[in-house]
């Protein structure tokens, strides 16, 4: 019928997208692979991932812990706190210039020092006339050194509050991020539910067509909604994977977990 094939065309319409957005993100991450030479790899038409399977993802870490480790450990957070700590060794180094300098000095004068071999047991130092100074150098107005030291106090004060704002900054994108994903979790878990209630819908229609007494107009229409929700459901599970990752990344966590999930010890 008219009806039946519009179904047909449709679903031929939908392959041929979703073929496009395959040949383009296999393109994409062909931007990313390398071989051992490190000559730029191309991903060869026709391959495809080893599984299909909606395999659940590992359980994010609980969200205190992984603030916790993202306070310790993010590189953003390392690179700022390392900046603190060299305007504070300059701030250290332009107070000490401001202490008095002193100088000791010592020297013989003459002749009195000098080495002679009468001694009975071998050579013999002579002492005579000796010099000690002591040298002490105080600036007056110390404008300069003065004005250093309050710009890298100012400097440090500027760092420190950068790296306040830095951590306020990260802990509220993982909150948001966590958000997320407990939200596409729920969501997950209810279209899983709704691809087997439609997938039931499917079998009663498909009995009762059986039987005379429905139509292939409404057993397709049965079937295009467990369709619609099974891509749904594969677009959600889709959008938990990435926002899992951007939670890893935005933790700074992401190359230890994909080295712990290649087996490699970060």
């Amino acid at each position: 019928t008219l009806e039946a094939w519009l179904q047909v065309q449709d679903r031929q319409m939908r392959r041929q997208e979703a073929e496009l957005g395959f040949r383009n993100a296999s393109l994409s991450l062909s931007n990313h692979l390398w071989d051992e030479y490190l000559r730029p790899l191309e991903i060869a038409r026709g391959v495809v991932p080893d599984t299909l399977d909606l395999v659940p993802p590992a359980d994010a870490p609980v969200l205190d812990t992984l603030l916790a480790r993202a306070m310790e450990r993010h590189p953003k957070l390392l690179g700022v706190a390392a900046k603190v700590e060299q305007l504070d060794v300059d701030r250290q180094l332009r107070g000490e210039m401001l202490k008095p300098k002193l100088d000791l000095k010592y020297s013989l004068l003459g002749n009195a020092g000098a080495v002679t071999g009468d001694g009975a047991d071998g050579d013999v130092f002579r002492g005579g006339d000796q010099q000690v100074g002591v040298g002490f150098e105080m600036p007056l107005l110390l404008r300069r050194e003065r004005g250093e030291l309050s710009l890298a106090r100012l400097r440090l004060s500027d760092a420190e509050l950068g790296l306040e704002r830095e951590r306020l900054r990260i802990r509220n994108t993982i909150g948001q991020r966590d958000n997320e994903l407990a939200t596409l979790n729920g969501q997950v878990e209810l279209g899983q539910s709704m691809v087997s209630n439609y997938r039931r819908l499917l079998a009663g229609e498909n009995s009762r067509f059986a039987l005379g007494e429905s139509s292939l107009f409404l057993l397709n229409r049965r079937e295009v909604s467990l369709l619609d929700s099974r891509i749904k459901l594969v677009d959600l599970e889709a959008k938990r994977r990435k926002a899992g990752y951007t939670l890893d990344k935005d933790a700074g966590v992401l190359w230890e977990n994909v080295l712990s999930e290649l087996g490699i010890n970060p």
